[in-house]
């Protein structure tokens, strides 16, 4: 029994806040998620612990959102973007027995959900894709860049001697040493 359980029984305690419990200590005796379920496990896993221990949506959404506001300002924004990804595949089961319910009612087959896994990779490969393509347009720009230049030296190498060609090229050398030694003096260091 508990401890304010035996005060009240006892006729030691009146306070209305030992005699009646918290709804959110009844939440959190009747449903006992796997240790750091929310803290650090997938969402895949959250969304199937909720749906099979939850009856409909509704409670689950409820669970969910207890543990997101229990964590308040010390839940660090990446894991609360991960929880609230969660509440959308959480939707999509529930969504996807309920429309699996109507197509077997209307004698159609059964719709088979994408998984968490499938959906990161797609995301992935669209991700990799921008950014392959961003990288090729870059190198473009910059080749084209390399171009101009070696075109605006070739004017001003046209009829001069290789000493002079030398002297032009070393400055080049130098003017892009000291252009990349600024850019490095820029950039904050990273470890």
């Amino acid at each position: 029994m508990d401890n304010y359980k035996l005060r009240v029984l006892a006729g030691l305690s009146t306070d209305r806040a030992l005699v009646e419990k918290k709804w959110s200590a009844d939440v959190t005796e009747k449903k006992h998620p796997p240790e750091g379920l929310f803290a650090s496990g997938s969402r895949a896993d959250i969304v199937k612990w909720l749906k099979s221990s939850h009856k409909d949506l509704q409670t689950a959404m409820a669970s969910l959102n207890f543990f997101i506001n229990r964590a308040g300002e010390k839940l660090d924004p990446a894991r609360k973007a991960e929880l609230e990804a969660a509440k959308n595949d959480l939707r999509a089961a529930f969504m996807t027995e309920e429309l699996n319910f109507i197509r077997k009612v209307a004698g159609l087959p059964a719709l088979q959900p994408k998984t968490v896994s499938e959906e990161e990779s797609q995301d992935k490969e669209e991700s990799q894709d921008k950014e392959e393509s961003q990288d090729k347009e870059e190198s473009q720009d910059k080749e084209e860049q390399i171009n101009g230049m070696i075109e605006k030296l070739a004017k001003h190498a046209e009829g001069k001697s290789a000493k002079d060609l030398e002297k032009l090229l070393l400055q080049v050398y130098k003017a892009g040493h000291a252009d990349a030694m600024a850019a490095n003096e820029e950039q904050p260091e990273q470890e």
